[in-house]
């Protein structure tokens, strides 16, 4: 068996002998798991694709664990950090969890394409984030923010930034020198001041929804 799909079910554990499907791929949507099944973790080739509106607090950090996954959907769910060691994802969703910060080795994601985080608590973006080299949209909406770091300048593939809801004052200095961003969305995040740049005011207009 390669792929296992167990979405809208009432499940609270999976049986043990699922450790033998070494080359699994596991989606769960909406079957209220309350944590993440330890018998997933001692699958070497595990791939987890949609783990979303599930209960999932925790994510086990054992090594060798989700170090193929390329993909990784948990949103809805009330994950407060994620492993350090998922080096291989190229897509990182994650809206509507209570995530405080990403992981300190996040330099090394250097497949990282997309990365959603919209309804968390991030307060503030890593700087680590500015090293990934192939990140093109990037979504930190309503996660509390009240600055992006000065090195987003290095974000040269990023086309997409919505940084709409959040708590910023003005527009943050670090977007105006993204040299190939197109999008940047501050949909309701109430400014007061606006920054002056090449002695032009810049105000932003009501971007759609991304």
């Amino acid at each position: 068996m390669e792929l296992l799909a167990l979405s809208d079910n009432n499940l609270k554990c999976l049986p043990k002998e699922i450790v033998n499907l070494t080359k699994l791929k596991f989606t769960s949507k909406k079957i209220r798991l309350e944590s993440f099944p330890k018998e997933l973790c001692h699958i070497a080739n595990l791939e987890i694709t949609y783990m979303q509106q599930n209960l999932i607090s925790l994510i086990p950090e054992e090594r060798g664990f989700l170090t193929k996954s390329v993909k990784l959907f948990l949103a809805f769910n009330n994950l407060s950090s994620i492993p350090p060691h998922c080096q291989k994802l190229a897509v990182l969703d994650l809206p509507h969890n209570l995530l405080h910060k990403l992981p300190t080795g996040l330099k090394s994601f250097t497949e990282m394409r997309i990365s959603r985080l919209p309804a968390n608590s991030l307060e503030k973006i890593p700087h680590q984030i500015c090293c990934l080299p192939s990140l093109s949209p990037v979504y930190p909406r309503n996660t509390q923010l009240h600055t992006v770091p000065g090195s987003f300048t290095r974000l040269t593939s990023v086309r997409i930034l919505d940084l709409s809801e959040n708590c910023f004052d003005e527009i943050p200095k670090g977007t105006c020198t993204m040299k190939n961003l197109e999008v940047l969305a501050l949909d309701g995040s109430q400014m007061q001041r606006y920054l002056l740049l090449c002695g032009l005011v810049l105000s932003i207009p009501r971007f759609c929804k991304i």
